[in-house]
């Protein structure tokens, strides 16, 4: 992933630099950071899938996702400059709160199941969600 946000962030710059607006870039790194890996989920859910194949799409689906350091991450600063630490750490907390239910989570349904299916179909879902969110309310313009 040190790699892919790394490139992610001079794809970015690279893009700007060539005269997109930064609310397009942001949109559009960010778009693919979660819809490659909805797909790739979406593989996963396929209980017939190889070892080999479940391995690619397990990658797949966590490289990509490095994409949104020059999305998300990024628009922090974008939007709110003196105040972008305050934000990325207010992030963190309702993703790190996120995480700890998502886990519970996790548990119950693989309980009730005794799938991973579900699990994979829904993440892919509220990645799609996500995408329409970001693309409804994003913007690289400064706000505060």
């Amino acid at each position: 992933m040190a790699v892919g946000s790394s490139a992610a962030g001079f794809l970015a710059d690279s893009l700007i630099a060539a005269g997109n607006s930064v609310t397009l870039v942001r949109k559009a790194v960010q778009s693919v950071s979660m819809l490659i890996p909805a797909a790739a989920l979406l593989i996963l859910a396929n209980p017939a899938i190889t070892p080999p194949v479940a391995v690619a799409a397990m990658t797949i689906a966590l490289g990509v996702t490095s994409l949104g350091q020059a999305g998300f991450v990024a628009n922090m600063s974008d939007i709110a400059p003196k105040q972008a630490g305050q934000m990325f750490g207010l992030c963190n907390t309702f993703g790190c709160l996120s995480g700890i239910m998502g886990v519970l989570s996790v548990g119950f349904v693989v309980e009730a199941t005794g799938s991973f299916v579900p699990v994979f179909q829904i993440t892919a879902a509220l990645y799609v969600f996500a995408v329409v969110c970001w693309n409804l309310m994003c913007t690289g313009e400064r706000v505060f």
